[in-house]
């Protein structure tokens, strides 16, 4: 198996996505594909207040044990050692489920809205695609990249876009002041 140097790799990819890049169907297709792959949870403020009404029915259940626990106490049933055995352990779960509440409650002020977190997915695609802005990113490699194939006199890269593999074979010709891509 030959292999090829990363630079070379780097380079072709480079040359690949940027004229990937450069037409604004493909730019579009891209930033759409990417952005589907992006997972941006739409709804975490229902399942952290679901969580809270899940802990203050909890605390509920608990002040409820801990009322009865009083009774018994009182009706004399238990003696004052049972009593408080069981009357910490309740209050050490009523007080975990209080401290819970406030993490999430705190957490859930300050969640962005869903729109700003969808712009912001946006924002970090388009970067992902600039190529210009520092070469190209592994993460658009490893999503569209499906292999590279090393021929003897030429590369295949198959790429995966647009619910399709797009086969490109890449002539790799040497030039004093580096490497010329051809597409065949």
């Amino acid at each position: 198996m030959k292999e090829v140097p990363e630079w070379k790799l780097q380079y072709m990819a480079e040359a690949i996505f940027r004229n990937l890049t450069q037409n604004s169907d493909s730019r579009k297709a891209l930033a759409e594909r990417l952005l589907k792959g992006v997972d941006i949870d739409e709804h975490p403020e229902k399942k952290m207040l679901k969580r809270i009404d899940k802990l203050n029915q909890l605390i509920e259940n608990e002040t409820a044990k801990l009322d009865r626990l009083m009774d018994n106490y009182l009706d004399e049933t238990i003696d004052i050692n049972l009593y408080d055995m069981f009357q910490k352990k309740l209050s050490s779960r009523i007080e975990k489920y209080k401290i819970e509440i406030l993490e999430l409650e705190k957490q859930c002020s300050l969640l962005e809205p869903l729109d700003v977190r969808i712009e912001n997915a946006k924002k970090s695609i388009r970067k992902l695609l600039d190529i210009n802005y520092n070469g190209v990113d592994e993460k658009i490699i490893e999503e569209f990249v499906e292999k590279v194939i090393v021929h003897k006199d030429y590369f295949e890269w198959k790429l995966n876009f647009m619910n399709e593999t797009i086969k490109l074979e890449v002539d790799v010709k040497s030039r004093k002041d580096g490497f010329l891509l051809e597409h065949k």
